[in-house]
């Protein structure tokens, strides 16, 4: 039993039997004890570990936290209480560096990480069983509403963590702050830590281009609206999608549900600026102030050289031309016949010879069919690989991450594409923010170059 005092039966020293048996017996008692006679636990863990609810606590378990991060950068680390404790809260009590400088409000979040269980594992490094996922607010950063983060129970045995997200202001004087985490209910504990922030700024704009797509109708079918009929609501509840984005340095590149123009190029772009345009100049209620998206799809109905033209003329005038490419065909012959992507590439080079023209393949495979035209390659994951000698080692390429919208019943379906450190390609889930953030250091990492 965790901190028990008593000592080998051997060694207990009795004046007489009914003694000797009553010593017995207690230490068998003791040693049978179910788990949920065992007193809660509170400890801490990185913000990059996956705490699983089965997940013993570790021997010499941390109960504190150190941290290190530049000016408007992120970093978190866990707080993980085992069980059992009922009525569970946590808030943040302090977290300055006794000058006169604090770290509060919105930049520093509170994630309870809600559960969901994988029937098969998706991955040699995987297992089945319940896996920490969603995260779930103390209070909305985006909104500023109350969520129901707290209060939470945690049977015998079981782990729930907490992740501490805190974000840098970019004003923050370099320094030492000081923290202190209260944990409140069928438990309580007192959490320090200490944020060491190093006197250097990274931007708030993502230097490494990034394109995830979110569908036309993933927010409102996954927020139940299956018919996706009220547009204002859905391009608020999209809006909400590209600012926790940018917020994780991650440029959702179909900001807009449809396309604003015809076939032939005719319509105008004024919805289309009224919702996007906060995002591409920067002017969007982020966290990481002036957050721009990186890149954006055109959005046609078919690719044509009209359609495409306009796109380019009103994203130069507006000075977000640089984001701009077409997305000419997705893993063929899947989406597309390889014969349809010269006369895709042909329409988009005749509408604007500069404009990226996007294929999701390899150079080599691309060879193998005779295609040419396309500008910006982006093999799929088991493809990409990264080591010399291999085909995708020397290729520009955009390495990127898929995100999947909610199905109809509003359950999760989020993934990511990372890489491990010996260059072999995986897909897992991804629960925290802190591994969405790391995109850029993996693809650096792997050498991959281009846009």
């Amino acid at each position: 039993m965790h901190g028990s005092t008593k000592q080998p039966i051997g060694l207990v020293r009795c004046t007489n039997r009914r003694a000797l048996w009553s010593s017995i017996f207690a230490g068998a008692f003791a040693l049978a004890l179910p788990s949920a006679a065992r007193a809660a636990q509170v400890w801490t863990a990185s913000g990059a570990a996956k705490v699983r609810p089965q997940a013993p606590v570790p021997a010499n378990a941390p109960t504190s936290a150190t941290l290190a991060a530049a000016r408007n950068e992120f970093e978190s680390f866990q707080v993980v209480v085992t069980g059992p404790a009922s009525g569970v809260s946590m808030r943040l009590e302090s977290l300055n560096d006794g000058k006169g400088h604090a770290i509060a409000g919105r930049d520093v979040v509170l994630y309870r990480e809600a559960l969901i269980n994988v029937p098969t594992p998706t991955g040699g490094d995987g297992a089945a069983g319940q896996w920490p996922d969603a995260l779930i607010p103390d209070v909305d950063p985006i909104a500023g509403e109350k969520r129901n983060a707290f209060p939470f129970d945690v049977a015998a045995g079981q782990s729930i963590a907490v992740l501490v997200d805190i974000h840098v202001p970019a004003t923050a004087p370099a320094g030492t702050y000081n923290g202190l985490l209260v944990v409140t209910g069928g438990v309580t504990a007192q959490v320090p830590f200490q944020l060491t922030v190093w006197n250097f700024e990274v931007p708030s704009t993502s230097t490494l281009r990034s394109a995830f797509g979110l569908a036309w109708n993933g927010p409102c079918m996954g927020h139940g609206d299956g018919a996706c009929s009220k547009t204002v609501q859905e391009m608020q509840l999209r809006q909400r999608y590209l600012q926790a984005a940018l917020d994780n340095h991650i440029s959702i590149d179909i900001p807009y549900y449809t396309s604003p123009l015809r076939a032939d190029g005719t319509g105008d772009f004024t919805d289309y600026d009224l919702w996007v345009a906060p995002f591409l100049d920067g002017t969007a209620n982020t966290r990481l102030a002036g957050a721009k998206l990186t890149a954006v799809e055109v959005e046609t109905i078919g690719i044509t050289t009209p359609q495409t033209a306009a796109w380019s003329r009103h994203f130069q005038q507006k000075g977000w031309y640089p984001t701009l490419f077409s997305y000419v065909c997705d893993e063929p012959p899947a989406t597309c016949a390889w014969s349809d992507i010269p006369v895709r590439t042909n329409a988009v080079a005749a509408a604007d010879p500069q404009l990226p023209r996007l294929v999701t393949t390899t150079t080599a495979e691309a060879a193998a069919h005779g295609v040419t035209g396309i500008s910006l390659f982006t093999p799929v994951i088991n493809f990409m690989e990264g080591r010399p000698g291999t085909g995708a080692s020397s290729s520009q390429a955009w390495l990127g991450s898929m995100v999947r919208e909610p199905n109809r019943r509003g359950q999760p379906r989020v993934s990511s594409v990372s890489f491990s450190a010996t260059g072999t390609p995986s897909r897992r889930p991804c629960g925290s923010p802190f591994c969405q953030r790391a995109s850029d250091a993996r693809a650096i990492a792997k050498a991959v170059s281009g846009s």
